[in-house]
């Protein structure tokens, strides 16, 4: 592997998905590259509010079944086994997503509601991508009258992970629309119109070409075809 190579695995090492054959060669790398350090920091903040962001607790009725199925299940013998140090992490979260299906197939649930628990995960797993893809990149901003932006995105994909975080409630009929930018023009990205922008994220597959900076603006529900109100939120993409 060689020195441009490693560098792209940033993103993959912050999800904890380097592969296993690679994973020493990048520690070794990570300890004498300041720029992938600091790099890193940014993507593993990234990945904790993505996380915060996609995370969709089950349905009451689900988790009411699971622990009443609980208590009814003969409970086996934990099997203890040895896992490499620097994979810890990765093994925990694959026996709790295990155990996790487990309990939802015997709490007997129904077809409709495995595919929702699956849309979730297919989710996760899209955003995953991006985050982990080799040219990805994070960059972090502020609202003009509070909250925040981070953008993740990869030009080899053309998609582009948004995620705000406290953006303040509008008015009836206004919302939040996104904006690619690039020497003074403007093309729509997007609304978004929740009720509540708390936390959210957003995937948008965007042709990236020629496009040097993301705006988010307050328009009227629906959106506009160009800006009709100061950016709020600018960051570049150069």
């Amino acid at each position: 592997m060689n020195a441009i190579d490693v560098h792209t695995l940033v993103g993959a090492y912050a999800l904890d998905a380097v592969p296993a054959d690679e994973w020493e060669t990048f520690e070794a790398h990570l300890r004498k590259c300041r720029a992938c350090r600091s790099e890193l920091d940014e993507f593993r903040e990234t990945a904790v509010r993505l996380a915060h962001a996609v995370a969709t607790p089950p349905p009451a009725r689900i988790r009411e079944r699971v622990i009443e199925q609980v208590g009814r299940t003969r409970q086996l013998a934990p099997v203890v086994s040895r896992m490499p140090s620097h994979r810890g992490r990765m093994g925990r979260r694959l026996v709790a997503a295990a155990a996790a299906l487990v309990l939802v197939v015997a709490a007997g649930v129904t077809g409709v509601q495995i595919y929702q628990l699956q849309r979730g995960a297919a989710q996760r797993e899209q955003l995953t991508s991006i985050v982990a893809a080799p040219d990805a990149r994070s960059i972090h901003g502020t609202v003009s009258g509070g909250g925040r932006v981070t953008l993740v995105f990869s030009r080899r994909q053309a998609e582009t992970l948004v995620i705000v975080d406290q953006l303040p409630p509008l008015p009836k009929g206004r919302t939040y629309q996104m904006w690619l930018l690039d020497n003074g023009t403007a093309r729509s990205a997007g609304i978004l119109d929740v009720p509540s922008l708390t936390q959210l994220s957003r995937v948008v597959k965007l042709p990236l070409t020629g496009t040097d900076g993301f705006g988010l603006t307050v328009e009227p529900r629906g959106g506009s075809r160009q800006p009709t109100t100061p950016v709020i939120a600018r960051l570049s993409l150069s």
